[in-house]
């Protein structure tokens, strides 16, 4: 198998994760065709029995497969941004991957991307499709899809996130130069590529699918109401602040968020979401 250089995983748990979706999410990391050196996971203050309990299988599954598990814990739930702040700063090695505590990652997923890596080394990050499932990952309810090229995502970036999260490989050094996760309940992601985009870093995307990501029944009627409103909002005017957007899309961008996410009823966001923004 050619030769790549070490990497690491960055991974965050908290409270009310589910334990057997934990379990999934990091068994899918171990049994990789390329596993990974290293896995930083983060416990977001204080876990339920049976997730040590999961962490502690690990510990020994890991152990037999060469793998470092370094499992940091913090004293009181700060939130993903400051989980994920901690995971990079841990993280041993220059390349990190991003996994989700209750998601898939497909058996080539790694392979995939540090084989991109090592043929484009001009490329920081490089992400990937994810297929959204409610029960079983055989029955996916929809896809995203993201753009692959640099050009297409930065583009991309004006109006909408151009990443799945959960599939992203980046390089520790781009992450920091951006001044790394902050504090920004769920939007610590676009926050993070903003600020990347900033500073020069190179973006790609693969066309496959690279994770089976777990959505709840509920995820489009939490998208809604004022607040998360006003969530958008602040990241438009980053936009705007960032030089990524003028003024006038800027206020274009609000007016449909406010539309999307305060005004309609969940149901029809539901529609608006499936048909517009999922194949």
């Amino acid at each position: 198998m050619q030769q790549f250089p070490p990497f690491s995983v960055a991974m965050s748990v908290y409270l009310k994760d589910n334990a057997q979706w934990f379990d999934t999410a990091l068994n899918s990391i171990v049994t990789q065709t390329l596993p990974p050196n290293e896995i930083v996971l983060v416990c977001d203050g204080e876990v339920t029995d049976e997730i040590n309990e999961v962490i502690s299988r690990y510990e020994q599954i890991c152990e037999e497969k060469n793998i470092s598990l370094q499992v940091k814990r913090l004293q009181q739930n700060s939130g993903l941004g400051i989980a994920l702040q901690n995971a990079i700063t841990a993280c041993s090695h220059e390349i990190i991957a991003r996994m989700d505590s209750d998601d898939i990652a497909l058996p080539d997923r790694f392979f995939k991307q540090m084989d991109y890596l090592a043929k484009n080394p001009d490329i920081d990050m490089v992400g990937g499709q994810i297929e959204e499932f409610v029960s079983s990952p055989e029955k996916p309810t929809s896809k995203r899809v993201v753009p692959c090229k640099h050009e297409e995502i930065v583009k991309y970036l004006k109006w909408r996130c151009p990443f799945n999260h959960m599939t992203v490989m980046y390089k520790k050094t781009a992450v920091l130069r951006a001044g790394n996760y902050i504090a920004k309940h769920f939007s610590e992601d676009i926050y993070l590529w903003i600020r990347m985009t900033n500073t020069g870093t190179k973006f790609a995307n693969l066309p496959d699918t690279l994770v089976y990501a777990r959505i709840g029944e509920n995820m489009f009627k939490r998208r809604g109401g004022w607040k998360y409103f006003l969530r958008l909002r602040e990241i438009e005017l980053l936009k705007y602040h960032s030089n990524i957007n003028s003024w006038a899309r800027t206020q274009m961008n609000i007016c449909i968020r406010f539309i999307v996410h305060a005004a309609v009823p969940n149901t029809l966001r539901s529609f608006i979401y499936k048909n517009f923004s999922r194949k």
